[in-house]
């Protein structure tokens, strides 16, 4: 037969008492410690491990486009010997346009622009004409970094052509399109004065230097629709007041094209003036306000730029009759 099993009491002694109670008072004395040093959810290694999901997430979704761009040609596009950016442009769904003479504007547009805002590194864009839906620049990037720009313009509406990518192109010059972002208003502002900009000066080299010999007479059509996009902004006697005015409905949104222009056309008197002015702007993003306010915005961008660059924030501060936040000059 089994034995029985025996119920025994086994009672600590009076030393294992003593050492069990001195280690709960020591582990008392360094929980609270010991939680200070333990980062509180969610820590950062969740919140990158998060990113990095969205991040693949996004790289996901913009993939077809780039296999559809990869199908048309591909443009290269230098400044002084210097690779600024390469364009893939998606082949089909331009009308009547064929596809090089898309890529040729679209590598003018490109050229023009960059030049004066050159990317800290290479950037490689596919451009789509998505015909049924506004033109964008995509928040999500590819595997690799790449950008998807999307125009809904076609056949041979060149002029329509250079404005909407050129404005599309400034987002991504600003490095990180988002049309949440605090403040998104001055971005725009900023994109269409990269229109106006960049087709005054394809005007001036398609008049000597045009992608084609007989595109030459196009230049005209370029300068009267940047001088027609100018022609609609009705110009404050007061800055200071049209923005202390308009400052809820900017705050709220972007998108009221109206209102972007009034700053746009100024934007880009600066440009002309001073075309180094173009270049701060790939420091408007480099970060992100908490406070949705200009003052946040224009101080944490002055912040970020080198000090040659730092006059166009303030600037800006001055004309719109707020404080960016730094010492006067």
């Amino acid at each position: 037969m089994p034995g029985r099993l025996e119920q025994r009491t086994i009672r600590p002694s009076p030393v294992f008492s003593v050492l069990q109670t001195r280690r709960v008072v020591v582990l008392a004395v360094m929980l609270p410690a010991l939680a200070a040093q333990v980062p509180t959810a969610p820590s950062a290694r969740i919140d990158r491990l998060a990113a990095d999901d969205r991040a693949r997430r996004d790289a996901a979704t913009v993939v077809p486009f780039l296999q559809q761009a990869a199908a048309g040609p591909r443009v290269e596009i230098e400044h002084d010997g210097v690779r600024l950016a390469t364009l893939m442009i998606g082949p089909d769904g331009w009308g009547r346009s064929p596809v090089a003479n898309v890529a040729a504007v679209a590598a003018s547009v490109a050229t023009t622009l960059y030049s004066a805002m050159p990317p800290p590194e290479p950037l490689t864009i596919a451009l789509m004409r998505v015909p049924d839906g506004p033109p964008k620049a995509l928040s999500a990037r590819g595997p690799k970094g790449e950008y998807v720009v999307q125009v809904n313009t076609g056949d041979l509406l060149w002029a329509q052509l250079s404005y909407q990518l050129a404005h599309e192109l400034g987002h991504v010059g600003c490095g990180r399109p988002d049309p949440s972002a605090p403040q998104q208003w001055l971005e725009e502002a900023f994109c269409e004065a990269c229109s106006i900009w960049a087709m005054e000066h394809m005007a001036v080299t398609w008049e000597t230097s045009p992608p084609y010999p007989n595109w030459a007479p196009y230049a005209e059509h370029l300068r009267s629709y940047a001088e027609d996009v100018r022609a609609t902004v009705v110009r404050p006697e007061s800055y200071a007041r049209w923005y202390a005015e308009h400052r809820a409905r900017l705050d709220a949104a972007a998108g009221d094209r109206a209102l972007d222009r009034v700053v746009a056309e100024q934007l880009f008197e600066r440009f002309e003036a001073r075309p180094e002015s173009i270049r701060a702007f790939s420091f408007l993003r480099v970060a992100d306000p908490v406070e949705n306010t200009i003052e946040a915005r224009l101080r944490l961008w002055r912040e970020q730029c080198p000090d040659e660059l730092e006059f166009m924030p303030r600037e800006l501060a001055t004309l719109l009759g707020v404080s960016d936040g730094g010492a006067p000059r």
